[in-house]
């Protein structure tokens, strides 16, 4: 009997490990696509800032935002 239950809860826990894995992997793929996306858009907007001087910008904003990283 107790064969059984542990062969039962080792079906479960792989089934359950399968679905979390094939789950994790279908939402990660786009979500880190999006991220991707949102960093070469915020790095544009700051090099056309840069360009443009909107808002001045010093090397010490760049640092401080590469050490906040």
């Amino acid at each position: 009997m107790a064969t059984y239950i542990q062969d039962t809860l080792d079906l479960i826990d792989g089934t359950v490990a399968a679905y979390a894995q094939t789950v994790f992997t279908d939402f990660g793929g786009p979500v880190s696509a999006t991220i991707r996306l949102g960093g070469v858009v915020a790095l544009a907007f700051l090099g056309i800032n840069v360009m443009m001087q909107w808002v001045p910008l010093r090397v010490t904003d760049f640092a401080k935002w590469a050490s906040a990283i």
